[in-house]
């Protein structure tokens, strides 16, 4: 689901064709006035100020903690980027509704293996570019042909086209992420912010203070959920360079 809940009564859904059963159908078979069975479950969900405030004796402790939260961390990987896009979108709305504090600050890292699958990259340009301030994205690619890459890049670090999504080369990083945390723990402001002066400047500065993100929410191919939780939360002998305060504080999307 790539909606959010003032969709309603409309969702979207965006679904990658394969060969999985329901995949396929969606893809090939599917036609208008078909009707589905919809199933809600699980508990990787983003719970809005909004929908806390006015449902407040069914709040779980989950939802009611989520909810004082003001610094973000969203990584995607590859269609992982689908359940974190309409969280992202209804953290946005809230934000531009005044629904949570004006110092929040959220940043997504986004990888996939070329930027012909980096997906919904207008509508996070324009969330960005709204939200300059408290809204950025980074994104990597594993498998972009160099000459490509370097041609696309033309001496700029952000994506041809866009302002406020910048673009490196590899995959997600424990220097990207703490390349994101200074940006979120940055007191500075300016007016025109880009891609390249919220996250490469910032990593060459130097900061004695340990800070951390209050969430960080993780979608991701076999193998990418664990990975970031490893460099989020390094084992006790390196706790010095974790990057969340507890695993508590990271949430998985896994569909196998």
């Amino acid at each position: 689901i790539t909606s959010i809940p003032s969709n309603l009564p409309l969702f979207e859904l965006a679904i990658q064709k394969s060969r999985h059963p329901v995949a396929e159908w969606v893809a090939l078979h599917a036609q208008p006035e078909d009707l589905v069975t919809v199933r809600v479950g699980g508990n990787f969900t983003y719970s809005s100020p909004s929908r806390s405030s006015s449902n407040r004796d069914n709040v779980n402790v989950m939802e009611q903690s989520q909810t004082k939260k003001k610094n973000l961390l969203f990584i995607a990987g590859g269609v992982g980027i689908n359940p974190l896009f309409s969280m992202i979108r209804q953290w946005h709305e809230d934000f531009s509704n005044g629904k949570i504090a004006r110092d929040s600050k959220a940043v997504l890292l986004y990888s996939g293996r070329s930027t012909k699958e980096l997906l919904f990259l207008q509508e996070l340009e324009q969330m960005a570019g709204l939200t300059p301030m408290n809204f950025r994205i980074m994104t990597s690619v594993t498998r972009q042909k160099p000459s490509t890459f370097k041609e696309m890049r033309n001496n700029s670090e952000t994506i041809p086209g866009m302002k406020h999504i910048s673009i490196r080369e590899g995959r997600i990083s424990s220097t990207m992420i703490s390349s994101a945390r200074k940006w979120i723990h940055q007191t500075k402001s300016c007016e025109n912010v880009h891609a390249n002066d919220s996250f490469t400047a910032l990593s060459e500065e130097s900061d004695d203070e340990v800070h951390f993100f209050d969430l960080a929410f993780v979608c991701g191919p076999p193998g990418m959920p664990e990975d970031m939780l490893n460099i989020l939360l390094p084992t006790s002998e390196e706790s010095e360079l974790s990057f969340v305060k507890s695993e508590n504080d990271v949430y998985f999307e896994k569909w196998w």
